[in-house]
Formats: C-alpha cells, structure tokens, sequence
C-alpha cells in the first residue's frame, strides 16, 4: 500500500507541479474532482466477494453483499461452525437483518469491545498524544520555501517527488528487515529523525546552510525529502504493521477503521491545528511577516524530544505477549464455568 502511496505520488507530483507553473490552479481542482469520481463509481462496484480470501472456499452462492440469500449463506456456515450438522443448518430459517442501525449498533459493539483490549487503547492514547504534544508548521514552511527562499512551485514539487521515492525505498527496507524488530525502538529513532528534520529547517531559516556554501533547493532536498521517507519508514508502517497485528478477530474492520481515525485526526487535524494556536499566541508568524520563521522549527524539535515520553504507550512485544496470555486464561476460565 505504502509502495503504490509512493508510486502514484510521484506521478501526482510531477503533474500538479507543471500544472501549477504553467496554467491555472483551477485546473488541478477539476483533475482531483474527476479521480475523485473515478474512486466513487468503482468503490459502488465493490461487493462483499472482493473482501473474501481468495484461498478459502467461497460462503455462498451469491456475490451480492446487499443480497439476502449471501448473508443466510455466511449465518448457516456460522452454524456448522458452532456444531450444527449441515442439514440442520440448512432447515434454518435465518431471520432478515435489521438494516443501517443493525448493522452501525453491531460496529459500536465491536469497537467497545476493541476498546476494553490493554493495546489498543494504549495506541488510541499515544496517537491523540502524538497529536497534542506535536505540533505542526507546514503551511509557515510551504510559504517560507515559495517566499523567502524563492523556490519555484515544479522546484517544490520535485521535492514532493523526492519524498514519494523515498517512501518507496523506505517501504522496501521495513519489509525486507525492520518487520522482525520491536515497534517502539523503531519509533523512537522515527522521532530522532524528526528531530534531525526539524534541526535541518531551523538551520535553513537562520540561512547557515548559505554561509556554508551549500544552496538552497540542493540542501530541501537531501534533508526534507530524506526524512519524511524515513518517518514513514519509522513511524507510519511500524504503526500501521502493529495495529494490524493487533486486532482482533471478528472485529477487524470496525477495529482498524477505529486506529485509522485516530491517527487520521491525529496527523491531519490536532497536529496542524496546536500548531496554528502556538504560532498565535507566541511567534506570530503569518504570509506577510517570516521573520520569527525559525521559532517555529525550533519548537518543533523541542517538542518531538518532549514526545519521546510517550513512546512507552506502544506495546512492546513481551508486554503482547503477556496481554494475549492474561486474555487467553480469561478466555479458558469463562469456558470452565460454562461447563
């Protein structure tokens, strides 16, 4: 998934970034409105057959997810499972369901129960911390680059494109040997790379990289396009390879729809927006005015070390262990009493 993230953003950059140098913006609006479309009209084409492992024998007849005869056919191969004979599970008159609030109840029970897991809240709360605790200036930097540094808008692209490739070399070294190693020391060198990223720019705002001889556009991008291929290296497929290793049966998909909104309202909504409240109330940092520009780097480096507390809120592998162990003598002790 990271892979083909990296791919097409690489092809998205190099096209938005010639569109917005040589024509109107309004031109890159009505492309993402039409992929937008494309995205609709084959996500309504989807059934229930494309979530269905293609190795394991098919639950019924029909591949209609909104049939009736396809949810009878999964109900009677739940029976059989449970110990109903086949012929009785046949005979069995399997009620209709109750529709949206069925179904949205059902996915509120399952994330309750997700809830009440030891790991998983525990990211829950590191990812709202994560968002709290880290603040983000990506809108300051976007105009400083174009601004005072006179980057051009295919020269900022480029360094889109630089960081698309470099999430796909990063998505290669995680598979290939990161995958075996405890999530949370790979996300605390994820955070020293910020650290080192945000150092970078703070270096870059004072202009020191110039008295060093090194240029402007060649040093954005041997460091920023750099790191954010190694955040994701580090912090995002760690995270995301660990939620899906700890969900659930059963519950997979109201679970995983649980951390990716947590993240999602992680990164993109309190990051950028505790970021916007301290750059009023102590910087004052605005399009018209970048003169306090590296402030802004700075606190974000200081904050990224702060955060490094909070990195004992991701399980490790031995307290996993010890969880689905305390879970699994639970599970054994309900079974005794019920016998």
């Amino acid at each position: 998934m990271f892979f083909c993230m990296g791919f097409f953003g690489s092809l998205g950059s190099i096209f938005g970034g010639l569109i917005t140098q040589y024509s109107e913006p309004r031109w890159v609006w009505v492309g993402v409105a039409f992929f937008g479309l494309l995205i609709v009209i084959f996500a309504c084409m989807l059934t229930r057959s494309a979530e269905t492992d293609v190795t394991q024998q098919p639950l019924g007849d029909s591949d209609v997810s909104t049939s009736q005869e396809d949810y009878e056919s999964r109900r009677r191969v739940i029976l059989e499972i449970g110990g109903m004979s086949r012929a009785e599970a046949q005979e069995y008159e399997v009620p209709e369901r109750d529709g949206f609030g069925h179904n949205f109840r059902k996915n509120c029970l399952a994330i309750a129960k997700a809830l009440t897991m030891r790991e998983i809240y525990q990211l829950v709360i590191f990812y709202l911390v994560r968002g709290i605790s880290q603040p983000r200036f990506d809108d300051f930097a976007y105009f400083f680059y174009l601004d005072e540094l006179g980057i051009s808008l295919f020269a900022f692209s480029c360094l889109i494109l630089i960081s698309s490739i470099c999430s796909m070399i990063g998505a290669a070294v995680y598979k290939s040997f990161l995958r075996t190693v405890d999530t949370r020391w790979i996300v605390f060198w994820g955070v020293i790379s910020q650290v080192l990223q945000s150092t970078a720019q703070f270096v870059q705002a004072k202009r020191w990289n110039e008295d060093a001889g090194i240029n402007d556009l060649v040093f954005l991008y041997c460091t920023e396009a750099v790191f954010v291929g190694l955040r994701r290296m580090l912090i995002n497929l760690p995270l995301m390879a660990l939620v899906a290793k700890l969900i659930p049966k059963n519950i997979e998909g109201s679970t995983f729809a649980l951390m990716a909104t947590a993240d999602s309202l992680s990164w993109t909504l309190l990051q950028p927006a505790v970021g916007a409240w301290i750059n009023h109330q102590f910087v004052g940092v605005s399009k018209n005015d970048l003169s306090n520009y590296s402030m802004l780097p700075l606190i974000q480096a200081i904050a990224a070390v702060v955060f490094l507390i909070a990195l004992f809120l991701i399980p490790s592998k031995r307290q996993i262990r010890y969880f689905r162990y305390i879970r699994g003598k639970e599970i054994l002790a309900v079974k005794k009493e019920r016998r």
